[in-house]
């Protein structure tokens, strides 16, 4: 699945109403600059997962500033492993 496709998807999964995750790993599954910026934008609407694994995913200082305002307006995110 291409980078764009899967940062597609996982911003409108995350943001469905019936998503009720709590524990997300995504760990080594090469998000890249598109996917974690998305994941970032899906997270400041999602109020379910508390615990975050995005390691190991090649992320750039981009995405590490977008979660910074992401982690500003999300409450219920606890742990953020990056």
């Amino acid at each position: 699945m291409s980078q764009a496709l899967f940062s597609g998807n996982i911003h409108q999964f995350l943001l469905q109403e019936n998503v009720r995750l709590k524990v997300v790993n995504l760990a080594w599954n090469g998000l890249g600059e598109a996917g974690g910026i998305a994941l970032a934008d899906a997270l400041i609407a999602n109020n379910t997962i508390t615990d975050l694994d995005i390691s190991a995913n090649r992320l750039t200082m981009n995405v590490a500033q977008k979660f910074v305002k992401t982690i500003n307006v999300n409450d219920t995110l606890e742990v953020l492993k990056v």
